[in-house]
């Protein structure tokens, strides 16, 4: 059995032409993100993820990246640094670190961040005996130029780098590896990418991690704001619905209007306490009922808009509220135990779902939020809502 490489290297070399003037005294990553360094966000989800050495390599200022980075100590972590000239490209400067590199290793750009799971990523790398999975980006909206097709089992079948043809994915640029994959590198200067794609495509030797996740980058000044959104140390909780706002109904019964609604005991106190702890409440809920054709989403929207107004006249609101209207066995993106209401919620605010809350009373709810990466708390007879609340005010506050 293989572990899951404790070294990451990071391309972190380019000028940064995109972010001009901005990075004319200092390297592409280290721009300023809610604090710190944007390499530094980096840094901390890779050490989240249990990796122990990080190479940066490196070229244009390469001193802002070494000076305040170090060794690592501070972060209880082994930084090294392969130095490379400003005008080498990604392949060329990989094949300058290949001595430093170990036999598996995780690849990734100094400008993008994605809550992956590495895990879950890592297990598919080892099954699938490919040297090389990529990760995707799925854009469920369907505004995004996408550079990537896969084949039913996940290979990547074709690349189209400007992006000029249809796709159906993106690719963002992080990469379990086998070192073997790097031999071939020559002295011809080129990216990564399309030594990757010319040499392995054919082959069927790239799979891909899909993720929904949605991916934040510092490539362009146009992106820094939606950036600097995502990592501001906001309060989200998200709440399942029925079961926890409102009574539950019977299985296969829905409330399909005001007069089917029952409050949760205590439910105005506990979520004033979240507002005034300084939580935006979001909820996630399941409404299969519109699928069947037992209500409307007109019923629905009606439903919610008497629902908020009972709680602001309590001293608490919803800030949103994202539902599935489809059935059972429609086989759609959104429907708890998948993620995908999350990620639509992700998209709309630009919320790190890896520190936000969601508190259900379900199974699937409990697996969604594995998906999701959201921390799950469950209310049942013995865990009330009130008992989570006053745990994650503390947590939060700590």
């Amino acid at each position: 059995m293989i572990d899951k490489p404790k070294q990451a290297v990071i391309l972190a070399g380019g000028i940064g032409t995109r972010l001009s003037p901005l990075t004319k005294d200092f390297a592409k990553p280290m721009i300023n993100i809610c604090g710190k360094p944007f390499l530094e966000h980096i840094v901390l989800f890779l050490k989240k993820n249990n990796f122990k050495k990080i190479l940066f390599v490196v070229g244009y200022k390469n001193k802002s990246i070494s000076n305040y980075f170090g060794d690592g100590k501070k972060w209880n972590l082994s930084f090294s640094y392969n130095i490379t000239p400003d005008h080498y490209k990604t392949g060329l400067r990989i094949k300058n670190a290949r001595s430093q590199i170990e036999e598996n290793f995780f690849l990734l750009y100094c400008d993008n961040y994605c809550q992956l799971n590495l895990d879950e990523m890592w297990n598919d790398f080892k099954e699938r005996k490919n040297p090389i999975m990529i990760t995707v980006y799925k854009d469920f909206e369907n505004k995004i130029k996408n550079n990537i097709n896969l084949n039913s089992n996940g290979i990547v079948t074709s690349y189209d780098k400007d992006r000029k043809t249809k796709k159906n994915f993106l690719d963002i640029g992080f990469m379990f590896l086998k070192k073997e994959v790097i031999y071939g590198l020559t002295t011809k200067n080129i990216s990564f990418e399309d030594y990757l794609f010319k040499n392995f495509l054919k082959k069927n030797q790239i799979s891909a991690f899909i993720t929904y996740q949605k991916y934040f980058s510092i490539g362009s000044l146009s992106r820094l704001k939606e950036t600097n959104e995502f990592f501001k140390r906001k309060k989200i909780i998200f709440l399942d619905r029925d079961g926890v706002v409102n009574v539950k109904p019977p299985k296969a019964k829905y409330v399909k209007s005001w007069k089917d609604w029952k409050w949760m005991p205590n439910i105005f106190e506990d979520l004033k306490q979240l507002i005034d702890n300084g939580f935006n409440i979001i909820i996630i809920s399941n409404q299969a009922g519109i699928g069947r054709k037992i209500m409307s989403e007109l019923d629905l929207k009606k439903i919610h808009e008497i629902m908020n107004a009972y709680l602001i006249h309590n001293g608490s609101s919803i800030m949103d509220i994202f539902y599935c209207p489809h059935n059972w066995d429609e086989g759609c993106f959104c429907r708890k135990p998948k993620a995908g209401l999350f990620f639509i919620a992700q998209k709309k605010y630009n919320i790190n779902l890896a520190e936000t809350y969601f508190i259900g009373d379900d199974s699937r709810d409990e697996i969604a939020a594995k998906k999701a990466g959201c921390k799950f708390f469950m209310v049942n007879k013995k865990q009330k809502l009130r008992d989570l609340v006053k745990l994650i005010v503390s947590e939060k506050n700590g």
